[in-house]
Protein backbone atom coordinates (compact mmCIF):
# COMPACT_ATOMS: atom_id res chain seq x y z
CA UNK A 1 0.00 0.00 0.00
CA UNK A 2 2.69 2.40 0.86
CA UNK A 3 4.78 1.26 -2.03
CA UNK A 4 1.88 2.35 -4.16
CA UNK A 5 0.98 5.80 -2.57
CA UNK A 6 4.94 6.61 -3.40
CA UNK A 7 3.88 5.66 -6.84
CA UNK A 8 1.40 7.82 -7.17
CA UNK A 9 2.62 10.92 -5.47
CA UNK A 10 5.91 10.38 -7.67
CA UNK A 11 3.31 10.41 -10.81
CA UNK A 12 1.86 13.65 -9.38
CA UNK A 13 4.63 15.08 -8.71
CA UNK A 14 6.42 14.76 -12.00
CA UNK A 15 2.98 15.54 -14.01
CA UNK A 16 3.19 18.89 -11.92
CA UNK A 17 6.42 19.30 -12.75
CA UNK A 18 5.86 18.76 -16.60
CA UNK A 19 3.06 21.08 -16.75
CA UNK A 20 5.55 23.88 -14.64
CA UNK A 21 7.66 23.08 -17.71
CA UNK A 22 5.36 23.36 -20.82
CA UNK A 23 3.50 26.48 -19.05
CA UNK A 24 7.24 28.25 -18.53
CA UNK A 25 7.87 27.37 -22.34
CA UNK A 26 4.90 29.25 -23.08
CA UNK A 27 5.61 32.36 -21.83
CA UNK A 28 7.27 34.59 -23.90
CA UNK A 29 9.73 37.24 -22.32
CA UNK A 30 9.79 40.71 -23.23
CA UNK A 31 13.47 41.04 -23.80
CA UNK A 32 13.75 37.99 -25.86
CA UNK A 33 10.18 38.74 -28.18
CA UNK A 34 11.98 42.35 -29.16
CA UNK A 35 15.64 40.42 -30.14
CA UNK A 36 13.91 37.82 -32.32
CA UNK A 37 10.13 37.97 -32.54
CA UNK A 38 8.19 35.06 -33.16
CA UNK A 39 6.18 33.86 -36.24
CA UNK A 40 2.18 34.94 -35.22
CA UNK A 41 -0.63 32.83 -36.80
CA UNK A 42 -3.37 35.06 -35.64
CA UNK A 43 -3.39 38.62 -34.53
CA UNK A 44 -6.17 40.92 -34.08
CA UNK A 45 -4.97 44.55 -32.73
CA UNK A 46 -6.79 48.14 -32.59
CA UNK A 47 -4.91 50.92 -33.20
CA UNK A 48 -6.11 54.65 -32.16
CA UNK A 49 -4.37 57.40 -33.93
CA UNK A 50 -4.03 60.35 -31.91
CA UNK A 51 -6.68 59.15 -28.98
CA UNK A 52 -6.86 62.22 -26.95
CA UNK A 53 -7.38 64.40 -30.21
CA UNK A 54 -10.73 64.38 -32.03
CA UNK A 55 -11.16 63.26 -35.60
CA UNK A 56 -10.82 64.92 -38.53
CA UNK A 57 -14.03 65.78 -40.18
CA UNK A 58 -13.39 66.93 -43.79
CA UNK A 59 -10.55 66.47 -46.10
CA UNK A 60 -7.48 69.05 -47.07
CA UNK A 61 -9.85 70.07 -50.30
CA UNK A 62 -12.96 70.40 -48.09
CA UNK A 63 -14.52 66.68 -49.53
CA UNK A 64 -16.08 64.59 -46.44
CA UNK A 65 -14.58 61.20 -45.93
CA UNK A 66 -14.45 58.43 -43.81
CA UNK A 67 -12.02 58.13 -41.15
CA UNK A 68 -12.07 55.47 -38.55
CA UNK A 69 -10.54 56.44 -34.98
CA UNK A 70 -10.22 53.18 -33.66
CA UNK A 71 -9.13 50.56 -36.37
CA UNK A 72 -9.11 46.92 -35.66
CA UNK A 73 -7.16 45.25 -37.56
CA UNK A 74 -6.44 41.26 -38.55
CA UNK A 75 -3.06 39.49 -39.51
CA UNK A 76 -0.54 37.41 -40.00
CA UNK A 77 3.15 37.94 -39.47
CA UNK A 78 6.59 36.88 -39.54
CA UNK A 79 9.98 38.61 -40.29
CA UNK A 80 9.39 37.99 -44.15
CA UNK A 81 6.02 37.61 -44.53
CA UNK A 82 2.53 38.84 -44.17
CA UNK A 83 -0.98 39.73 -44.58
CA UNK A 84 -3.64 41.87 -43.07
CA UNK A 85 -7.06 43.45 -43.42
CA UNK A 86 -9.26 45.53 -42.12
CA UNK A 87 -12.22 44.08 -38.71
CA UNK A 88 -15.56 46.09 -40.52
CA UNK A 89 -18.65 45.47 -39.13
CA UNK A 90 -20.72 43.79 -41.97
CA UNK A 91 -23.57 46.35 -41.13
CA UNK A 92 -21.51 49.57 -41.57
CA UNK A 93 -22.98 52.59 -43.49
CA UNK A 94 -21.63 56.47 -43.58
CA UNK A 95 -23.86 58.89 -46.23
CA UNK A 96 -21.86 61.39 -47.55
CA UNK A 97 -24.78 63.24 -49.45
CA UNK A 98 -26.25 61.15 -51.58
CA UNK A 99 -23.55 58.29 -51.53
CA UNK A 100 -23.48 55.82 -49.03
CA UNK A 101 -20.77 54.02 -48.16
CA UNK A 102 -20.48 50.34 -47.09
CA UNK A 103 -18.16 47.27 -45.96
CA UNK A 104 -17.41 46.47 -49.55
CA UNK A 105 -16.58 49.93 -49.87
CA UNK A 106 -14.33 50.06 -47.89
CA UNK A 107 -12.65 46.43 -47.43
CA UNK A 108 -9.22 45.65 -48.56
CA UNK A 109 -6.59 43.09 -47.62
CA UNK A 110 -2.52 42.97 -48.46
CA UNK A 111 -0.08 41.04 -48.57
CA UNK A 112 3.38 40.14 -49.33
CA UNK A 113 6.44 37.39 -49.05
CA UNK A 114 9.99 38.22 -49.93
CA UNK A 115 8.90 36.91 -53.75
CA UNK A 116 5.61 38.98 -54.17
CA UNK A 117 3.12 41.71 -52.82
CA UNK A 118 -0.23 41.35 -52.95
CA UNK A 119 -3.49 43.64 -52.93
CA UNK A 120 -7.31 43.39 -52.98
CA UNK A 121 -9.43 45.59 -52.95
CA UNK A 122 -13.22 45.23 -53.52
CA UNK A 123 -13.04 43.50 -57.00
CA UNK A 124 -9.63 43.90 -58.11
CA UNK A 125 -6.62 42.29 -57.61
CA UNK A 126 -3.18 43.11 -57.87
CA UNK A 127 0.05 42.07 -57.50
CA UNK A 128 3.55 42.71 -57.59
CA UNK A 129 6.93 41.15 -58.23
CA UNK A 130 9.59 41.95 -55.20
CA UNK A 131 9.64 41.95 -51.38
CA UNK A 132 8.48 44.73 -49.56
CA UNK A 133 11.66 47.78 -49.26
CA UNK A 134 12.69 49.65 -46.26
CA UNK A 135 11.58 52.72 -48.28
CA UNK A 136 8.79 54.13 -50.52
CA UNK A 137 9.59 53.05 -54.16
CA UNK A 138 6.61 54.94 -55.62
CA UNK A 139 4.53 52.10 -56.72
CA UNK A 140 1.43 52.47 -54.82
CA UNK A 141 0.63 49.01 -53.75
CA UNK A 142 4.21 48.67 -52.02
CA UNK A 143 4.47 51.73 -50.61
CA UNK A 144 0.36 50.78 -49.45
CA UNK A 145 2.19 47.43 -48.52
CA UNK A 146 4.96 49.19 -46.93
CA UNK A 147 2.61 51.11 -44.64
CA UNK A 148 0.59 48.44 -43.90
CA UNK A 149 3.47 46.10 -42.69
CA UNK A 150 4.43 49.36 -40.03
CA UNK A 151 1.40 48.93 -38.61
CA UNK A 152 2.07 45.27 -37.62
CA UNK A 153 6.05 46.21 -36.67
CA UNK A 154 4.53 48.35 -34.08
CA UNK A 155 2.64 45.78 -31.85
CA UNK A 156 5.57 43.05 -33.11
CA UNK A 157 8.11 45.90 -31.07
CA UNK A 158 5.33 46.79 -28.44
CA UNK A 159 4.57 50.18 -29.75
CA UNK A 160 8.41 51.21 -30.67
CA UNK A 161 8.08 53.08 -34.20
CA UNK A 162 9.84 53.07 -37.19
CA UNK A 163 12.25 50.55 -35.82
CA UNK A 164 14.32 48.14 -38.30
CA UNK A 165 13.47 43.95 -37.84
CA UNK A 166 16.67 42.62 -35.93
CA UNK A 167 18.37 45.71 -34.82
CA UNK A 168 17.28 45.50 -31.75
CA UNK A 169 19.91 44.76 -29.10
CA UNK A 170 20.17 44.61 -25.21
CA UNK A 171 22.64 45.86 -23.20
CA UNK A 172 21.50 45.31 -19.60
CA UNK A 173 18.03 47.18 -19.47
CA UNK A 174 19.52 49.63 -22.24
CA UNK A 175 18.53 49.07 -26.08
CA UNK A 176 19.44 50.44 -29.28
CA UNK A 177 18.10 49.48 -32.86
CA UNK A 178 17.92 51.18 -36.08
CA UNK A 179 15.26 52.82 -38.20
CA UNK A 180 14.46 51.64 -41.37
CA UNK A 181 16.03 54.73 -42.43
CA UNK A 182 19.27 53.82 -40.68
CA UNK A 183 19.34 56.53 -38.06
CA UNK A 184 20.20 55.16 -34.33
CA UNK A 185 17.56 54.64 -31.78
CA UNK A 186 18.78 54.46 -28.38
CA UNK A 187 16.72 53.44 -25.45
CA UNK A 188 15.90 52.08 -21.84
CA UNK A 189 13.23 49.67 -20.53
CA UNK A 190 11.73 49.89 -16.54
CA UNK A 191 10.74 47.04 -15.97
CA UNK A 192 8.54 45.67 -11.99
CA UNK A 193 10.18 43.35 -9.35
CA UNK A 194 10.45 40.21 -11.41
CA UNK A 195 12.46 41.96 -14.43
CA UNK A 196 9.76 40.35 -16.99
CA UNK A 197 6.94 42.61 -17.26
CA UNK A 198 8.05 46.07 -18.52
CA UNK A 199 6.12 49.37 -17.25
CA UNK A 200 7.91 51.58 -20.29
CA UNK A 201 10.26 52.22 -22.19
CA UNK A 202 11.56 55.85 -23.41
CA UNK A 203 13.69 56.21 -26.28
CA UNK A 204 15.15 58.76 -28.61
CA UNK A 205 16.52 58.63 -32.40
CA UNK A 206 19.99 60.31 -32.58
CA UNK A 207 19.92 63.48 -34.28
CA UNK A 208 15.69 63.95 -33.47
CA UNK A 209 14.38 66.53 -30.86
CA UNK A 210 11.46 64.04 -29.86
CA UNK A 211 11.86 61.66 -26.51
CA UNK A 212 9.07 58.59 -27.23
CA UNK A 213 7.77 56.80 -23.87
CA UNK A 214 5.41 53.56 -24.41
CA UNK A 215 3.79 52.88 -21.23
CA UNK A 216 2.93 49.30 -20.93
CA UNK A 217 -0.30 47.88 -19.73
CA UNK A 218 -1.42 44.39 -18.37
CA UNK A 219 -4.91 44.62 -17.33
CA UNK A 220 -7.31 41.54 -16.69
CA UNK A 221 -9.52 40.96 -19.42
CA UNK A 222 -12.38 38.67 -20.45
CA UNK A 223 -10.19 37.99 -23.53
CA UNK A 224 -7.14 37.66 -22.06
CA UNK A 225 -6.60 34.11 -22.07
CA UNK A 226 -6.47 34.84 -26.08
CA UNK A 227 -3.15 37.30 -25.07
CA UNK A 228 0.56 35.72 -24.88
CA UNK A 229 1.62 35.66 -20.97
CA UNK A 230 4.56 38.60 -19.98
CA UNK A 231 3.69 40.59 -22.78
CA UNK A 232 1.34 43.59 -22.75
CA UNK A 233 -1.98 43.53 -24.08
CA UNK A 234 -2.39 47.33 -24.32
CA UNK A 235 0.16 50.24 -24.62
CA UNK A 236 0.55 53.93 -25.75
CA UNK A 237 2.93 55.71 -27.35
CA UNK A 238 3.58 59.20 -26.24
CA UNK A 239 5.67 62.39 -27.69
CA UNK A 240 7.20 64.21 -24.71
CA UNK A 241 7.87 67.62 -24.61
CA UNK A 242 10.64 69.87 -22.71
CA UNK A 243 8.18 72.19 -21.90
CA UNK A 244 5.18 69.99 -20.64
CA UNK A 245 3.10 73.17 -18.80
CA UNK A 246 2.81 75.01 -22.50
CA UNK A 247 2.93 71.87 -24.15
CA UNK A 248 1.37 68.53 -22.82
CA UNK A 249 2.72 65.25 -23.72
CA UNK A 250 1.08 64.42 -26.80
CA UNK A 251 -0.24 60.48 -27.05
CA UNK A 252 0.48 59.21 -30.64
CA UNK A 253 -1.15 56.08 -30.58
CA UNK A 254 -2.91 53.30 -28.82
CA UNK A 255 -2.74 49.86 -29.20
CA UNK A 256 -4.70 47.22 -27.82
CA UNK A 257 -4.10 43.19 -28.46
CA UNK A 258 -7.25 41.15 -28.37
CA UNK A 259 -5.43 38.78 -30.09
CA UNK A 260 -2.08 36.81 -30.21
CA UNK A 261 -1.30 32.99 -31.00
CA UNK A 262 2.09 32.69 -31.73
CA UNK A 263 3.13 29.73 -34.20
CA UNK A 264 6.77 27.74 -33.73
CA UNK A 265 7.05 27.23 -37.34
CA UNK A 266 6.69 29.20 -40.53
CA UNK A 267 3.20 30.96 -41.45
CA UNK A 268 4.14 31.76 -45.33
CA UNK A 269 2.31 29.13 -45.74
CA UNK A 270 -0.83 30.85 -44.57
CA UNK A 271 0.01 33.96 -45.78
CA UNK A 272 -0.04 32.42 -49.67
CA UNK A 273 -3.49 30.20 -49.09
CA UNK A 274 -5.04 33.78 -47.99
CA UNK A 275 -3.37 34.82 -51.69
CA UNK A 276 -5.26 31.93 -53.72
CA UNK A 277 -8.27 32.54 -51.81
CA UNK A 278 -8.41 36.11 -53.37
CA UNK A 279 -6.78 35.81 -56.45
CA UNK A 280 -9.50 32.91 -56.98
CA UNK A 281 -12.66 34.87 -55.92
CA UNK A 282 -11.83 37.92 -57.93
CA UNK A 283 -10.72 35.86 -60.76
CA UNK A 284 -14.17 34.04 -60.69
CA UNK A 285 -16.24 37.72 -60.92
CA UNK A 286 -14.71 38.39 -64.08
CA UNK A 287 -12.91 41.06 -64.19
CA UNK A 288 -11.56 43.58 -66.80
CA UNK A 289 -8.01 43.04 -67.76
CA UNK A 290 -6.40 47.47 -67.40
CA UNK A 291 -3.41 49.38 -67.91
CA UNK A 292 -2.51 50.94 -64.36
CA UNK A 293 0.57 53.92 -65.40
CA UNK A 294 2.21 56.11 -62.46
CA UNK A 295 5.19 58.14 -62.47
CA UNK A 296 7.61 55.36 -61.88
CA UNK A 297 6.44 52.87 -64.58
CA UNK A 298 3.31 50.92 -65.87
CA UNK A 299 1.93 47.67 -65.20
CA UNK A 300 -0.63 45.14 -66.60
CA UNK A 301 -2.86 43.24 -64.45
CA UNK A 302 -3.99 40.49 -66.27
CA UNK A 303 -7.42 38.51 -65.91
CA UNK A 304 -5.04 35.76 -63.95
CA UNK A 305 -4.32 38.76 -61.42
CA UNK A 306 -0.39 39.07 -62.28
CA UNK A 307 0.68 42.42 -62.13
CA UNK A 308 3.41 42.38 -64.85
CA UNK A 309 5.78 45.15 -65.45
CA UNK A 310 5.49 47.30 -68.90
CA UNK A 311 7.96 49.00 -68.49
CA UNK A 312 10.14 48.54 -64.85
CA UNK A 313 12.90 51.27 -63.26
CA UNK A 314 16.26 50.00 -62.81
CA UNK A 315 15.73 50.79 -58.69
CA UNK A 316 12.53 48.92 -58.44
CA UNK A 317 13.39 45.74 -57.43
CA UNK A 318 12.87 42.60 -59.94
CA UNK A 319 12.50 38.93 -59.03
CA UNK A 320 15.46 36.68 -59.77
CA UNK A 321 16.51 36.17 -63.41
CA UNK A 322 14.68 39.53 -64.44
CA UNK A 323 16.25 42.07 -66.51
CA UNK A 324 16.49 45.64 -65.09
CA UNK A 325 15.92 48.76 -67.52
CA UNK A 326 18.67 50.93 -67.41
CA UNK A 327 17.50 54.69 -67.01
CA UNK A 328 18.72 54.96 -70.84
CA UNK A 329 16.16 52.94 -72.35
CA UNK A 330 13.41 54.17 -70.06
CA UNK A 331 12.14 56.54 -73.20
CA UNK A 332 12.50 53.54 -75.31
CA UNK A 333 9.94 51.52 -72.98
CA UNK A 334 7.90 54.38 -72.61
CA UNK A 335 7.53 54.81 -76.53
CA UNK A 336 6.75 51.09 -76.35
CA UNK A 337 4.13 50.68 -73.62
CA UNK A 338 2.55 53.70 -75.62
CA UNK A 339 2.68 51.81 -79.16
CA UNK A 340 1.46 48.29 -77.47
CA UNK A 341 -1.43 49.82 -75.22
CA UNK A 342 -2.70 51.89 -78.02
CA UNK A 343 -3.39 48.86 -80.22
CA UNK A 344 -4.77 47.02 -77.19
CA UNK A 345 -6.97 49.73 -76.53
CA UNK A 346 -8.04 49.56 -80.14
CA UNK A 347 -8.58 45.97 -80.19
CA UNK A 348 -10.71 46.17 -76.67
CA UNK A 349 -12.76 48.74 -78.11
CA UNK A 350 -14.16 46.91 -81.51
CA UNK A 351 -14.28 43.93 -79.65
CA UNK A 352 -17.17 45.98 -77.04
CA UNK A 353 -18.37 47.56 -80.24
CA UNK A 354 -19.41 44.30 -82.25
CA UNK A 355 -20.52 42.75 -79.29
CA UNK A 356 -22.92 45.23 -78.70
CA UNK A 357 -23.74 45.44 -82.76
CA UNK A 358 -24.37 41.78 -82.20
Amino acid sequence: MCKEILIYLAISLGSEAFLRAAEVQTNVDFRMFLTNPTPIRDLIFQRSEYPELPPPQVSADGVAFVFFKDSVYSAIWQEDAFCIEPIIPSDFAVTNGNMVVTKRDLDWASGATARSIWLVKADQFTSFPGAVQKENIGVPIHDNALDYKKKILEIVHMGIADLQQGSFKWSGDDWEGMTLSGARIVGRAIFDSTGKRVTRVEYKVEGGSVTFRVEYYYDVASDAGDTVPLLPHHFRRIQRTTDPVHYPDLVEADFKIRKMALSATSVEQLVLEREHRERGRVDALGVAPFFEATTQGTWFLSRDGVRSPVAPIAHVQLPQGAVSTTRSRVAFYFMLFFGVGGLLLILLISRQNSGRTS
